[in-house]
């Protein structure tokens, strides 16, 4: 495609790649959604790994942006690639930017086109979610980082707004402070680890941590409250994302008598939910694993993966609680006013929950931790958070997120205009 042109040029990436997940999409309907409320004149260029995707089609007309590839896409379809071929993984790591080279030179007349409009823009836009954390760094943060420096180099603003950063290796870590320092105009995290991660000292931390843009889309996502519940809701992903592979049997054997004691306890039957498919993580696959520990399998139903987050929405009203892996899965349902306890496994998800009972107004959420699961003492404290929860708290923070993120665009998009 050419050149976007209009009163402010600002390209738009972050964690929505193509992949099948409910969190991402509703990121980047988030992160969009403000931005053109604050600069209702911006012309907007959202660039992705994959633009050929259903959600992606219905996105660009309802927001009215334009879509185009960045220069991630030859690294994520090299990816793919070996990875549909099934070559071992140290094949991969050792291959990869042989593969990405190649796909770039077939490629050389969008990679030009791509480099130009980042050159041309007025700002580059990172938004939120997990694509510098854990395994997800190797394939995001080489060509997020030379998108940014392009734009940069030719006299735009960098950006990044919240997400996630951690787990990070030494080197990875060191590479990013001194990117952010040398090479990014404005940034924040929406994890209280990362500023630790990333600068040094007490300077500006309370401007750096802000919440979720999900979470803090009042306007995109108003509160709502629940009904007399029916059943208690259920999410599991079907592997780790420190490693790659598959959660363990004995994982697996222990949530599912978590989930035994919640049925009898509540006397409520489970309905598990997917955010996402195989494409990221395929969730659906789960059910049958959980089913095989279940002492009544017939206690548990599924309404595989949701279509949109309004589908979510209208699950969770008539939710007891929600007991999730996902992070959008547990705020998604928290908009909807149902209580929600997060599930986590791992470093990767042991940095994302660390400071999560933030989104609650400190109701102290539960963590659920799959490896050191004690299902007598989980059970009491799912029991007691859940009988004293109040929605009021959540809405109360969520009003005070999103205030507190109108302030850093309110601070960084001026930036473009200067």
């Amino acid at each position: 495609m050419g050149l976007v042109k209009g009163v402010v040029m600002l390209i738009v990436t972050g964690s929505y790649n193509g992949q099948d997940s409910l969190g991402d999409e509703c990121l980047l309907k988030a992160v969009v959604f403000r931005i053109q409320k604050i600069l209702p004149s911006s012309q907007i260029l959202v660039q992705l790994h994959d633009v050929n995707t259903p959600f992606i089609g219905s996105f660009a007309t309802d927001f009215k942006v334009e879509i185009s590839n960045g220069l991630q896409t030859p690294l994520w379809r090299a990816e793919h690639l070996m990875r549909r071929l099934k070559m071992p993984k140290s094949f991969i790591n050792w291959a990869r930017w042989h593969v990405v080279r190649l796909f770039s030179m077939l490629n050389f007349l969008e990679t030009r086109r791509i480099e130009a409009n980042l050159c041309a823009a007025e700002a580059f836009f990172v938004y939120g979610g997990t694509q510098f954390s854990g395994q997800w760094y190797s394939l995001n943060a080489p060509a997020l980082l030379a998108s940014a420096k392009l734009t940069h180099n030719a006299g735009g603003k960098v950006i990044f707004g919240p997400q996630q950063y951690g787990p990070l290796q030494t080197h990875e870590r060191a590479e990013l402070r001194h990117f952010l320092l040398k090479f990014v105009d404005y940034w924040v995290t929406r994890n209280e680890l990362d500023i630790d991660l990333l600068v040094d000292g007490e300077a500006d931390r309370d401007q750096r941590l802000v919440y979720d843009e999900v979470f803090s889309a009042t306007e995109l996502y108003p509160s709502s409250r629940g009904q007399a519940p029916e059943y208690f809701l259920v999410n599991l992903r079907s592997m780790t994302f420190d490693t790659n592979d598959e959660i363990s049997k004995a994982d697996f054997k222990r949530i599912a008598l978590l989930i035994d004691e919640l049925i009898q306890e509540y006397q409520l039957p489970a309905v598990f939910f997917g955010v996402s498919d195989s494409t990221f993580c395929d969730d659906a696959s789960v059910l049958d694993t959980l089913k095989a520990h279940l002492t009544d399998p017939t206690k548990i139903s599924s309404v595989g993966r949701v279509k949109d987050e309004y589908e979510l929405f209208e699950l969770a009203h008539k939710a007891k609680f929600a007991l999730s892996m996902s992070f959008h899965g547990c705020i998604l349902s928290g908009i909807a006013g149902c209580p929600f306890v997060p599930v986590t496994e791992g470093k990767y998800y042991d940095h994302k929950y660390v400071d999560f009972d933030k989104y609650t107004g400190g109701q102290g959420v539960p963590i659920v931790s799959l490896s050191t699961l004690d299902v007598k003492e989980t059970l009491d404290q799912i029991g007691a958070y859940v009988s004293k929860f109040d929605i009021a708290q959540v809405e109360q923070i969520r009003l005070k997120a999103s205030v507190t993120l109108d302030d850093f665009y309110q601070i960084a998009l001026p930036k473009v205009q200067q």
